[in-house]
């Protein structure tokens, strides 16, 4: 499952908008929309906002979605690094 996939099901899944996510980022929610079509990908700063909110990890009852979506933000980055 690619990057945007896990975010998109993760954000619907806790009944939260575009908007909303945008704004605990401090994103455009046309900044979350390239992500979830994976037009564009969060950087690490990025990354690690969304980690620090509580966006993705499943520990915290705030979450919006799993370890999953923060593995494919390393991953991504793992092989764009090595290109």
């Amino acid at each position: 499952m690619r990057l945007g996939n896990n975010l998109f099901n993760a954000r619907k899944k806790k009944g939260l908008s575009q908007e909303d996510v945008a704004e605990k980022l401090g994103v455009s929610r046309q900044t979350i929309s390239k992500w979830e079509t994976d037009e564009t990908l969060p950087d690490i700063c990025q990354s690690k906002k969304l980690a620090v909110l509580s966006i993705i990890g499943k520990k915290t009852p705030t979450s919006i979605g799993g370890d999953e979506l923060l593995s494919s933000v390393f991953l991504w980055i793992k092989i764009k690094n090595a290109v």
